[in-house]
């Protein structure tokens, strides 16, 4: 945005290339002259040949010649430089500023402030860990002793011998996540908030190798999910695959490998655009 309030200018507009230092007094003055015969800049006090003693002088009075009258720097600062029209450039600058910049993030695309267009898959996620978060909250809240949850390792060990997927797949080259379909419209609040992630998750496992793309295509089969993603054209249909990194939804794009996927992770399926 800074770059674009630089308005463009000839390049006499600079400061710096506004006039020029005499060569006589060294007085800075806006609109210079040249000798001719001498070939330097001088003020208009300095402009005649006596004036700055111009080493041609001698010459050409011997020869009966009379200097011709010194011509100001072509090129020079022009009025409109010196003077600029300062209505028309504060206009300029409010219309930079009121038009809408392109966003630079998923996040920021969803949760710009005064978008209309702000229910997208990412939002609706969004919203749906919130509410998540505050029904455990709430969960927590009213029981004092809460069921002590089963580590990391009993739960990947329960994964791994539950998960559904393709049996041809190698032993080395499985990844084992946990998927959920967000099956819900944002303003939803009652669904999505009633939606258990521990009891509706499904365990599934996918080749280390594949994009993500392809794993979308096998975890919404397990799921019986229907996908059309390579059929329409309908952004708003498009599913979507999400994980959740330090509380933050993040976006797992089609042409990622599953390699990057940790084991025991959970993915969220969600239809909508980004």
């Amino acid at each position: 945005m800074t770059n674009d309030l630089l308005l463009d200018r000839p390049q006499d507009d600079s400061i710096m290339d506004i006039g020029q230092n005499c060569s006589k007094c060294h007085q800075l003055d806006f609109l210079p002259f040249r000798c001719e015969y001498c070939k330097l800049v001088f003020c208009a006090d300095h402009r005649r040949l006596q004036d700055h003693q111009c080493p041609h002088l001698q010459a050409l009075e011997s020869q009966n010649i009379r200097p011709r009258s010194p011509k100001r720097i072509p090129h020079g600062p022009t009025a409109a430089s010196l003077f600029p029209d300062r209505e028309k450039d504060r206009a300029k600058i409010n219309s930079l500023i009121e038009r809408p910049t392109k966003p630079t993030s998923i996040l920021e695309t969803s949760f710009r402030v005064g978008d209309v267009k702000s229910k997208t898959a990412f939002s609706k996620f969004a919203k749906f860990l919130n509410l998540q978060k505050n029904k455990r909250l709430t969960k927590s809240a009213k029981k004092i002793f809460a069921p002590k949850k089963p580590s990391p390792t009993v739960e990947l060990q329960l994964l791994r011998k539950n998960a559904k997927g393709d049996a041809k797949i190698p032993d080395s080259d499985r990844v084992y996540v946990w998927c959920l379909h967000v099956n819900a419209l944002e303003e939803e609040e009652d669904k999505l908030t009633k939606i258990d992630v521990h009891s509706q998750r499904v365990g599934i496992f996918v080749n280390k190798n594949w994009p993500i793309g392809r794993a979308l295509d096998v975890i919404s089969d397990e799921l019986h999910i229907k996908n059309n993603n390579n059929k329409t054209t309908e952004v708003n249909e498009r599913l979507n695959i999400f994980k959740v990194s330090d509380d933050q939804p993040v976006l797992l794009k089609t042409g990622d490998r599953c390699k990057d996927l940790r084991q025991g992770e959970v993915l969220y399926l969600v239809r909508g655009t980004v």
